[in-house]
């Protein structure tokens, strides 16, 4: 028996590492074109104006797809599911490759997207292979190789792209994401859903969900503020360092690469959130993302000095929006697993529509006002979000 429990145990382990590396190739997908917009303008002759449609409709799909297709998981064979969306992913990334035409491939670029929301199906996938009391700390470990890919994704298209031009990004993305679908055939279980829900009732079920679970909502809009602040901040930054400081692009992706070490905290917060302690990780990862925000604002003129500040900043904030996303993801889970992949999609949108808010809102902030008016208001929605968790919280115990 205990060497069966023992095996068991590292089979879990080895899932769990798969699926985190799985994860971090997906969803780089969606911020390998960021950094090298330029470069596919000048090679394909299309205006960057044209060109940045690729961005914004990779981050449209992804949001199609998470409303519209994980809640699939909750009804549809799970492995089956899951590969056919990766296969979809490595072709489109594929076609990309070769596009030589503005049509396509920003089509492909949609069709990115949504196959890139199969993350959001491996994530709750690999939480259901895990005992309840291993939940948070199973999605801390999947969830730390998701921030990794994100951290890491800009990086890496620069540097690929400047050695075998901004093809090879996609054709490299593409070749590891049918390696992934392969893997995946052999190493995964298979996991078929007790629904029996037609498409329609499955969408529709997810209003129900929203209306009746308040823990959801409210979860949700703590990170819908949390990663609104960090989008901000991540678009804000780059151009401080660039247009103020007069840093250039390799010295942009070392700032990025330093962000990872706040990613860090991803399988500590769910051992926190495993261990009942939720609450008071909560109110510490959402003050740490209004105080970076707030210490963001001090200009300090040595560009070196400032790099460094920057840097700390931002792994502070990278702290706390992880520590956050992971406790919030742990607490919705154990609500049910045949409504986890719905719970999960409610979540994942809501958060996401505070990311685009606050990448807008950084953009036009800093053009208009400035970096530091920028950061004030990204501390405000760290704070915010602190002060609707303390007044949940109280009321909560006050029932």
């Amino acid at each position: 028996m205990g060497k069966l429990l023992m095996k068991s145990k590292d089979s879990t382990k080895s899932l769990n590492f798969l699926f985190a590396i799985a994860v971090g190739v997906i969803v780089a997908n969606l911020y390998y074109a960021q950094p090298i917009l330029a470069n596919i303008s000048d090679s394909l002759g299309i205006p960057i104006n044209d060109i940045a449609l690729i961005t914004t409709l990779t981050q449209i799909g992804y949001a199609i797809g998470l409303f519209f297709l994980v809640p699939l998981l909750d009804v549809i064979e799970n492995k089956r599911l899951i590969i056919s969306m990766i296969l979809l992913n490595a072709l489109a990334l594929f076609f990309i490759s070769i596009s030589e035409g503005f049509y396509k491939l920003i089509f492909m670029s949609l069709c990115v997207g949504i196959s890139a929301s199969s993350v959001q199906m491996i994530v709750p996938f690999g939480a259901s292979m895990s005992c309840i009391k291993n939940t948070g700390a199973t999605i801390g470990k999947i969830m730390s190789g998701l921030l990794f890919g994100i951290m890491l994704a800009r990086p890496f298209s620069s540097f690929v792209s400047g050695v075998i031009k901004w093809q090879g990004v996609f054709f490299i993305s593409a070749v590891l994401s049918l390696i992934l679908a392969v893997v995946f055939l052999f190493a995964i279980p298979s996991r078929k859903p007790s629904h029996r829900l037609n498409y329609f009732q499955l969408i529709y079920s997810m209003l129900g969900l929203f209306k009746t679970i308040s823990i959801l909502r409210q979860r949700g809009f703590y990170h819908f503020l949390a990663f609104g602040a960090f989008c901000l901040f991540w678009i804000v930054t780059p151009l401080v360092l660039v247009e103020i400081f007069d840093f250039n692009n390799n010295e942009v992706a070392l700032f990025a690469l330093i962000g990872v070490i706040g990613a860090l905290v991803a399988p500590l917060a769910g051992r926190f959130a495993d261990s009942g302690k939720s609450d008071w990780a909560t109110g510490i990862a959402l003050l740490a993302v209004g105080i970076s925000m707030f210490l963001s604002i001090f200009y300090i003129e040595n560009r070196i000095v400032a790099f460094v500040w920057l840097a700390f900043c931002g792994i502070v904030l990278d702290f706390g929006v992880s520590l956050n996303l992971v406790i919030g993801q742990r607490i919705i889970y154990v609500l049910g697993n045949d409504i986890r992949a719905r719970l999960n999609s409610l979540y994942m949108v809501m958060f996401f529509i505070g990311g685009a808010m606050g990448s807008y809102l950084g953009g036009y902030l800093y053009a208009h006002f400035g970096y530091q008016i920028a950061f004030f208001v990204g501390g405000m929605m760290g704070i915010l979000g602190f002060l609707s968790f303390m007044w949940n919280l109280i009321k909560n115990k006050l029932k």
